[in-house]
């Protein structure tokens, strides 16, 4: 704490404002440390601020330069008293922890009762649950702290940052990605984040030196570029590799491992054959009543979704009624009650709370357990070249598109719900010299591999020649297999 040095008279500039010398340390420590300080007079407190200026009684122009400083320190001072605005700095930090804890009172609240306490954005009233909690939480603790927390940030008040900070912090998530060997953040998901930093900006206004919601800075997303991030599709060598090595690794599906991961060899013939978008959550996760039975009687599949907020009916192949099959059979053998399509069969597996019949939430781990078999998205290998669940979606809209001639965009659209411009932007490609020999096939029956079992195991015996009549009766007939060889 600075002590008030009496060699030198105090300046009186203004009625409540006074100008004088302190120092700090020992008294034979101060002519080193002399420092010219301004005290205001306020009506409910008082205000001590340095000048920054060292006092230099030898120099004629000291004076001079400490009393425009403390003018300018002044008008700060007066005008945040005016507009009611804290005198202390306010920093982002403070305000993102003060935010939460506004947020986990707004969690308990809501919990007793009717959701009362929201925040509110542009489009919609946010109730604080737990999932909603959860998010702001993470991305706080993720991706706002760490940063808004460093040496030149520490100290920052939140009135004082600008659109170049803002810039610096999506590179810096976009470089911490890329030391976790992961992804870039897609437009959207950098959008939420802009949207929980833009809150935290809020929830200082009228209590901190931003008096309005015009001074929080611009916060860029860039642009989706949909056809620059679009994931390729599987290419049918690749399809045919990814589903022998399933179908090979995970056996006849005798050991708890085996069935567990048995089911990922019938998660990417699902995707193939509906189209349908990778489910990575629980709330997603097919269910058996999502099957249309009425459909299925007449030899159609139709599968009811509800996905980023539209809800559609996705038109999949016949065949996949032949994998439902195998999958209630399956669960039938292993004596499984769910409504759900992917189950896990065992209680205590993979973790000690699952239970027997719990829903599968993502195949991730056996997804990027294929890719590193195969060397296919190896670090270095740009995004667009990287195979993800979704390049299976990709694959079934470019059979749909190319092989079935009649569709219109419309239509794929609908059934696959999503746009058309989505479709045009991500799904209309196609590698003519790549893809020349189906394009040359003369069905769509002709192009697709089916799968023959022997009995009631859960995993394939062989693949029939295409076009032959074991072909055609695996096809058309869901139930149909072969003998297993006695002994």
């Amino acid at each position: 704490m600075p002590r008030v040095d009496p060699s030198v008279t105090p300046i009186n500039i203004y009625p409540d404002a006074r100008l004088f010398v302190s120092y700090t340390g020992s008294n034979a420590e101060k002519q080193s440390t002399r420092t010219w300080y301004l005290r205001v007079n306020l009506r409910k407190q008082q205000i001590l601020k340095t000048t920054k200026v060292r006092y230099d009684p030898n120099d004629t122009s000291n004076e001079t330069l400490a009393r425009r400083r403390a003018d300018k320190i002044y008008l700060e001072i007066k005008n945040k008293d005016l507009l009611e605005i804290p005198q202390k700095s306010v920093t982002l930090e403070t305000l993102a922890k003060d935010f939460l804890k506004n947020a986990r009172a707004g969690l308990k609240a809501n919990s007793t009762g009717t959701p009362v306490s929201t925040i509110r954005t542009s489009k919609e009233v946010i109730y604080w649950d737990k999932k909603n909690y959860d998010y702001f939480k993470n991305v706080i603790d993720s991706y706002v702290l760490p940063f808004f927390t460093k040496s030149n940030y520490k100290a920052k008040d939140v009135s004082t940052y600008t659109d170049d900070d803002m810039v610096k912090w999506n590179e810096w998530k976009s470089d911490k990605k890329q030391q976790q060997r992961s992804y870039g953040f897609s437009p959207s998901t950098l959008a939420k984040h802009r949207g929980v930093l833009r809150h935290i900006f809020k929830s200082g206004v009228g209590k901190s030196s931003l008096t309005s919601v015009n001074q929080i800075p611009f916060i860029p997303v860039p642009s989706a570029q949909l056809k620059k991030r679009r994931r390729r599709e599987v290419k049918s060598n690749e399809w045919d590799l990814l589903t022998y090595y399933a179908r090979q690794k995970y056996g006849p599906a005798s050991t708890i491992w085996q069935k567990y991961n048995v089911q990922f060899y019938w998660f990417i013939h699902f995707l193939d054959l509906s189209g349908v978008r990778p489910w990575t959550i629980l709330k997603n996760a097919p269910k058996w009543d999502d099957i249309d039975s009425n459909a299925l009687a007449e030899g159609k599949v139709l599968i009811r979704r509800s996905e980023k907020g539209k809800d559609y009916t996705a038109a999949a192949d016949p065949y996949l009624a032949n994998i439902l099959n195998r999958m209630k059979r399956f669960q039938e053998r292993e004596g499984i009650t769910s409504k759900y399509l992917f189950v896990h069969p065992q209680d205590g597996y993979p973790k000690s709370t699952t239970r027997k019949g719990d829903p599968i939430a993502n195949f991730r781990k056996q997804w990027e357990t294929a890719m590193k078999h195969f060397e296919w998205n190896e670090t270095g290998v740009e995004q667009s070249q990287r195979l993800s669940p979704y390049s299976i979606r990709h694959r079934y809209a470019g059979r749909r598109l190319h092989i079935n001639k009649d569709i219109t965009l419309f239509d794929l659209a609908s059934i696959m719900g999503t746009s058309v411009r989505v479709l045009t932007e991500i799904y209309a490609h196609f590698d003519v010299e790549r893809e020349y020999d189906s394009l040359m096939q003369g069905t769509r029956d002709a192009e697709m591999r089916v799968d023959v079992y022997k009995n009631d195991a859960s995993v394939p015996s062989h693949s029939p020649m295409r076009n032959s009549d074991e072909h055609k009766e695996a096809w058309n007939n869901p139930n149909y297999e072969v003998e297993a060889p006695d002994g």
